[in-house]
């Protein structure tokens, strides 16, 4: 699954045009935000799945990222973000490890 740039641009936009008649900056600014988290979903969620030990494969921050998707592949209802789970915190759908789920992650050189 890809996110489109374009898209997200797109779909963005009428929330864009509100924060326009806020802040012309703030507009500007989440929309490129939005463009930004579909580049960086569409790097690190292939990678997540298709393993090609790119550049940011051993990166902490990359590791955290991929047990928390998991996370989400053994609990669907939770971890939803791949690139800010923040939100998963903020919205009550982050989930910690079980046991099990240690285990799998340890298998799979996630920890």
């Amino acid at each position: 699954m890809r996110l489109g740039i374009r898209e997200g641009f797109l779909e963005a936009l009428s929330i864009a045009a509100f924060l326009a008649t806020i802040s012309l900056e703030g507009a500007i600014i989440f929309e490129m935000v939005v463009c930004l988290h579909h580049f960086i979903w569409n790097k690190i969620h292939l990678e997540m799945h298709k393993p090609e030990e790119c550049f940011f494969s051993d990166w902490r921050l990359y590791k955290f990222l991929t047990r928390h998707h998991y996370l989400h592949h053994k609990h669907p209802d939770k971890n939803f973000n791949v690139v800010l789970p923040l939100a998963d915190y903020v919205l009550g759908t982050s989930i910690r490890a079980s046991r099990s789920d240690v285990r799998g992650m340890y298998r799979l050189r996630l920890l």
